[in-house]
């Protein structure tokens, strides 16, 4: 058996607090109808919100998941440019010591063959007076064997 007097006052506060106005209290089948159908609307938004809104978090906890990866991706990427700056560091110092290096090599090779000549100049010098000294030394054999006779 169902109160008709207190289903009546609930609907009435339910009508309250969904803001349907009702004339004089009256609960009528109409009204009361009424207010269970605005009910079940309400709740149908209700959860159409509640799924919007796990979405938004989902969809929340995805951009921050994303966001957390680029982040990540950033860091990596900011190391290999801290490492590619040192590279390019080190990068330019042996290349300006492989430039005095080669600078020093050429200056060693001129002064290799600076030498190289002068040697050369002095070999064919000892070698004149090499000949100088035979021919001499065969002229003394000459004049001495002339004496002799």
């Amino acid at each position: 058996h169902i109160d008709l007097n207190m289903l009546s006052n609930k609907l009435l506060q339910l009508a309250e607090k969904l803001n349907i106005p009702i004339k004089d209290n009256d609960i009528n089948e109409t009204t009361g109808l009424h207010i269970i159908t605005r009910t079940i609307e309400c709740i149908d938004t209700l959860q159409f919100n509640a799924h919007r809104h796990i979405n938004i978090e989902t969809a929340d906890a995805n951009v921050a998941e994303k966001a957390k990866h680029l982040e990540d991706e950033l860091k990596i990427s900011l190391s290999i440019a801290e490492e590619s700056d040192v590279l390019k560091s080190r990068h330019s110092k042996l290349v300006r010591s492989i430039k005095k290096e080669k600078d020093k090599i050429a200056v060693l090779e001129d002064f290799i063959l600076t030498q190289n000549q002068k040697i050369k100049l002095l070999v064919e010098h000892i070698e004149k007076l090499v000949q100088f000294l035979r021919v001499e030394s065969h002229l003394k054999v000459k004049t001495i064997e002339r004496s002799k006779e």
